[in-house]
């Protein structure tokens, strides 16, 4: 009987082929350094506030719950210490309408002197309704470089301008230099948000601990902290909290 012919063997299984790489996403830090060098140019600020101002930026601010410009004025005036106490020498940096501001001008029997600085002429154009000795219309950092040089205050509030702010460590050093002994700071920070929320909300948030020990390494001391609510973009979504604080100069 002849052999029967062998079956053919069956060819090996040709190999998967390697799927292609996914492109490397772009590097997160890069790309929040761009994003922090884009909203801190002085033309981006005033583009963000240019059709937000007075009124209806005021009563937006009512709207979000926002506590800054109540809670940090009241806990500054009511540890403020100065021999001259009636006549605090005030700056107000950022000052936006000059909601930070209000309380000096209405504590009674007080005749603070208050500098508003904010770099949107709408807001300065607002803020020049009240009696403000001087408003500047200028970034912050170029304010306290050249205008403000060499003057001290009892008081600097900086509030609703650290969204806006690219070196936060540098500017704290920037605004401490400016505090007379026994002035105090009156600070509200973002709590840090991650890159997607801050581009959603078009503004910078940071870490404290950094902020913190850059003020102590300038010489101040934390007198009051807590948190209060800030931006809200859906109510329960999406909103960003803020600590506020009063720093005090030795």
């Amino acid at each position: 009987m002849p052999d029967e012919p062998e079956p053919d063997e069956p060819e090996p299984d040709e190999p998967e082929p390697e799927p292609e790489p996914e492109p490397e996403p772009e590097d997160a830090a890069t790309a929040r350094l761009c994003f922090a060098e884009e909203v801190t140019q002085a033309r981006a600020i005033v583009d963000h506030y240019a059709d937000f101002a007075g009124a209806e930026y005021d009563a937006a601010i009512e709207s979000y719950g926002y506590e800054a410009h109540h809670r940090i004025p009241a806990q500054v005036l009511a540890r403020h210490r100065a021999h001259n106490r009636n006549r605090l020498r005030v700056l107000d940096l950022g000052c936006g309408t000059g909601l930070v501001a209000r309380p000096f001008f209405d504590e009674p029997g007080s005749s603070h002197v208050v500098t508003g600085v904010d770099v949107t002429p709408q807001m300065t154009a607002s803020a020049q309704s009240l009696p403000y000795a001087r408003v500047l219309t200028a970034l912050a950092q170029d304010a306290l470089a050249h205008e403000l040089a060499g003057e001290r205050f009892d008081v600097v509030l900086v509030c609703g301008m650290m969204e806006f702010v690219k070196d936060p460590v540098a500017f704290l050093q920037q605004v401490a230099q400016v505090l007379a002994d026994g002035g105090l700071l009156g600070l509200a920070v973002p709590h840090q948000q991650t890159f997607a929320l801050e581009k959603r909300f078009g503004i910078l948030t940071h870490a404290f601990e950094p902020l913190d020990e850059a003020l102590h390494r300038c010489g101040l001391e934390k007198e009051w902290s807590d948190d209060f609510n800030g931006y809200i973009l859906e109510r329960g979504q999406a909103e960003v909290m803020y600590r506020g604080s009063v720093w005090s100069k030795h």
